[in-house]
């Protein structure tokens, strides 16, 4: 049975309406019919006139099996069974820099898009494909990973029946509802970005003294726990430690930081295994409805990681990365943009070059690679 929904009406004849709901009609060509509005109960259907319903979800069958929607002298008649939750169409809540968040029944979902921002600005270029590749690689961490449980993640499939699911698939993570922490928390395991920054001024990170003569890109005696603020806009803030925990509390704060340093070093070792160093990455969590914390949101991915082929990286250089770098490097040499809205439309070679980024860490970490469709 399917939901006919985005296709001109259809005139019916002869039956009377015995409630109101969503017309469907059983077909084996795919052929669908309009969302229809309200009509009221016991409404005769005029033979030359075209009524929509909605509301109340009912079946209409079609006798015989319809062959194509403009046949004329169709009968039909009309039952109130209720048709499956899974045709409910999700319910934007709202769209991020990179991803559109839903409400379906009583799930989260998350879909990652193709758009790409920099400095805080979503660029009007999209990376064809990204949103795929990112949510395979989250997919692979959350399958593969035992330190991951337990996670928010319900499942990346579209459910039988979810009106227009090539919106959602290959780009959805189905997810339980979690309360975020108001804390990311950021594992460090070599020098670089603002890390780097503040060991040349200070020789510390995160106001912890490091060892002398270290050179950009050089590998930490140690993974460091560096958390963040959670910044609904603008750059995340820099806390220490007792500052995440009086943020959270202390339970949880150490909760998240054996956590998110475990995560790393497993992380960590598949990753050199591939030939890719996994410099520093963000993890996030929440809360269920009960307390138990998850590990939510993507997991390392190169959004929210700084890879590097570990054939190109040596202390006292910058190497390329598996992420959007090579964007940034680009706008870095434009003369004229503020990095303020708007940004400036991205040539075709840095798409091509940032997209074959995202391809090689996908299928290095993953092992393989999924076919792609822009969103």
């Amino acid at each position: 049975m399917l939901i006919l929904s985005s296709f001109p009406t259809l005139p019916l004849s002869g039956k009377r309406l015995t409630g109101f709901g969503t017309l469907t009609t059983p077909s084996e060509d795919g052929i669908r019919l309009p969302q229809f509005h309200r009509a009221s109960p016991s409404t005769a259907l005029d033979k030359k006139r075209t009524y929509r319903i909605s509301y109340m979800p009912l079946e209409v069958k079609a006798v015989p099996p319809p062959d194509l929607p403009h046949q004329k002298n169709r009968k039909f008649q009309f039952s109130s069974r209720p048709l499956r939750s899974g045709y409910v169409k999700p319910t934007l809540l709202r769209s991020g820099k990179v991803r559109d968040i839903y409400r379906w029944q009583n799930q989260i979902w998350l879909v990652a898009s193709d758009r790409i921002s920099a400095y805080d600005v979503i660029l009007p270029n999209p990376i064809p494909g990204k949103g795929t590749l990112l949510t395979s690689i989250s997919k692979f961490w959350f399958e593969t990973l035992p330190d991951a449980q337990p996670h928010h993640v319900l499942g990346f499939d579209v459910p039988s029946g979810v009106p227009s699911p090539e919106i959602y698939q290959g780009r959805l993570t189905r997810c339980l509802s979690a309360k975020p922490l108001t804390l990311e928390c950021v594992i460090r395991g070599y020098l670089a970005g603002s890390a780097w920054e503040e060991y040349k001024t200070k020789g510390s990170l995160w106001g912890r003294p490091l060892p002398k003569g270290l050179l950009e890109s050089s590998k930490l005696p140690q993974p460091i726990f560096t958390p963040t603020t959670k910044a609904e806009k603008g750059h995340d803030l820099p806390v220490t430690d007792s500052e995440a925990e009086k943020q959270i509390g202390s339970a949880l704060f150490h909760q998240v930081r054996d956590r998110s340093l475990s995560l790393y070093t497993a992380a960590q070792k598949h990753a050199e295994k591939a030939g890719i160093i996994l410099a520093d990455t963000k993890f996030e969590f929440g809360t269920d409805d009960k307390g138990n914390l998850l590990l939510i949101d993507e997991l390392l991915t190169p959004d929210s990681s700084r890879f590097w082929p570990a054939n190109q990286w040596k202390p006292g250089q910058n190497p390329p990365s598996y992420d959007k770098q090579f964007v940034r490097d680009y706008l870095a040499g434009l003369e004229g943009w503020d990095r303020k809205p708007p940004g400036p439309s991205l040539p075709p070679p840095v798409i091509q070059g940032t997209l074959q980024r995202y391809e090689e860490a996908c299928q290095l970490l993953t092992g393989s690679k999924p076919s792609l469709r822009n969103a």
